[in-house]
């Protein structure tokens, strides 16, 4: 991303856009439950999946209202430094691909979308994108100029880069591996052939 499109849209952030929701990337939305709970707005964007993030203390308010309307995946974390948020990242990574691989939109909420769903944005397109926390940071800022996730957030997506990096290493190299082991199976089958036509 260039930095000059970063500072131009710090620029036109307006306090008042903390209360709406907005696209980060094509199809994945990100912003406040006051979104979640208004179902035109919902509809007039066509999201197709809710990924709602709530504290036990908040499931009573901060919860899905139109079960019915839309696929959602609940997602209890509280806005705590302490809070561990890495055993969730794969879960969401899955929700999130499955709604925009089925030509869904989904939105993404916490309470007040600041800390807790941009964290999730933010590993979620660190994984998939291949790009530093501080890469994603900037992406999500430069569309959600309010976020900021806590400090034990933060430390915790610095330290999900290796883990992931790790990861889609050892699928890529298992992938290789895979589709190595099939060309040989392959040129193997093709000699056989030969010998057969002798």
């Amino acid at each position: 991303m260039e930095i000059e499109q970063y500072d131009s849209n710090l620029n036109i952030w307006k306090y008042e856009m903390r209360r709406e929701m907005q696209e980060i990337i094509p199809g994945l939305f990100l912003g406040p439950f006051y979104c979640a709970k208004n179902l035109k707005l919902l509809q007039d964007n066509k999201i197709t999946h809710i990924l709602c993030i709530n504290d036990v203390k908040e499931e009573k308010i901060v919860k899905p209202y139109f079960k019915g309307q839309f696929i959602y995946l609940i997602i209890n974390a509280s806005d705590n430094p302490l809070e561990i948020l890495i055993p969730n990242f794969t879960k969401v990574k899955n929700f999130i691909n499955n709604a925009l691989y089925t030509k869904g939109k989904i939105l993404i909420h916490s309470n007040v979308g600041i800390s807790r769903s941009p964290a999730f944005v933010i590993a979620y397109l660190m994984e998939t994108k291949n790009i530093s926390y501080n890469e994603a940071f900037k992406l999500v800022k430069s569309k959600r100029f309010c976020i900021k996730p806590n400090m034990g957030f933060e430390l915790q997506l610095k330290e999900y880069e290796p883990i992931f990096k790790a990861k889609n290493s050892t699928e890529n190299s298992s992938e290789t591996t895979y589709k190595k082991n099939r060309k040989r199976d392959s040129d193997d089958d093709n000699n056989v052939d030969d010998e057969d036509d002798d």
